[in-house]
């Protein structure tokens, strides 16, 4: 059991199993101090502040490996297409972070609108009681009757 150090972490002074900590051969409990969920945000505020310096330097880095070995490098690229086919026809929305989204069913999105008000509430120093069984994402829209589903972004869109 471990806790994590960051003090906007949602379970701050929560003990958590040593397994939602990520592994680092340089720490000498062979972890890092902070949760997967830490990191991820972290990462996700990096991209975001870093994304064109990111973009360029990985497509520097697909030039060079499809100069180095350009057989691997189209293996891989079948691989990697064949990862993400689609199963249904391409509708709108057709870019591979929706189709790949890791918040697409219904449960794990509601632990991330869970997580990300828990963090907003934390932001703006409000008293967070809000229980995930709180939390209703309806199958119908309830104006229109329409049948509502996610495209993958947390966007609800109607078919």
């Amino acid at each position: 059991m471990k806790i994590c150090i960051r003090e906007d972490c949602i379970y701050a002074g929560i003990e958590q199993d040593i397994e939602n900590f990520n592994k680092d051969s340089r720490r000498k409990n062979g972890r890092r101090d902070y949760c997967k969920d830490c990191h991820s945000v972290m990462y996700k505020k990096y991209y975001i502040k870093n994304q064109e310096e990111i973009d360029a330097k990985n497509k520097i880095r697909a030039k060079q490996q499809k100069i180095k070995n350009p057989e691997k490098y189209a293996e891989d690229r079948r691989k990697y297409s064949k990862k993400f086919e689609l199963t249904e026809p391409r509708k709108k929305y057709k870019s591979h972070y929706n189709r790949n989204m890791k918040y697409s069913s219904v449960n794990n999105y509601v632990k991330y609108l869970w997580r990300q008000t828990k963090i907003r509430s934390k932001e703006k120093k409000m008293e967070f009681n809000i229980e995930l069984s709180d939390i209703i994402i309806p199958i119908f829209c309830p104006v229109l009757g329409l049948k509502l589903s996610t495209n993958g972004t947390g966007r609800t869109i109607s078919k």
